[in-house]
């Protein structure tokens, strides 16, 4: 069900507010992302672990090409793969070819499409009453998908 770990948004949410201001913190006054500052501080066997587990700006165009292959797929067709294959290229030409402060105002104004969950919120019937319900009474299972996504939510979300 859709709205099972809804109740996990009370511990989440803390943590990624946490984490998002001392990772900004930590860039502001050292002016190195947290693999670079890593690097700096701590032994070369403690970086390589430690460094993969900050989010790349590779690792995120790859999950977003990916999700951008699945969105075309579910309006156009049949052709996923093709799909991430060609957004994962037209990224990867747009970093390579194109300077970042040219680059930089279109994603911003490509931030404007995430608009679009507000707006599905008033175009799908959503069932409030059961939406609040989870969000404030826990559905807790067993099930090893109900606890693999869980430890999926909790390990992206507090994740810089």
């Amino acid at each position: 069900m859709a709205t099972a770990l809804l109740w996990s948004v009370f511990f989440t949410l803390p943590l990624m507010i946490g984490i998002q201001i001392v990772s900004a913190r930590i860039g502001r006054v050292t002016g190195h992302g947290l693999a670079a500052n890593i690097r700096q501080h701590y032994p070369g066997r403690c970086c390589t672990p430690s460094s993969r587990s900050c989010s790349s700006p590779h690792d995120q165009h790859r999950r977003r090409s990916r999700a951008d292959g699945a969105a075309l797929q579910l309006l156009i067709g049949d052709r996923r793969r093709l799909y991430i294959v060609a957004f994962a290229l037209v990224s990867l030409g747009l970093q390579v070819f194109i300077p970042f402060p040219r680059y930089a105002p279109f994603l911003k104004w490509l931030t404007l499409a995430l608009f679009a969950y507000v707006a599905t919120a008033f175009v799908v019937r959503v069932p409030w009453l059961e939406v609040g319900l989870r969000t404030l009474v826990p559905d807790l299972t067993l099930r090893a998908d109900y606890l693999l996504t869980l430890v999926a939510v909790f390990g992206t979300t507090i994740s810089p």
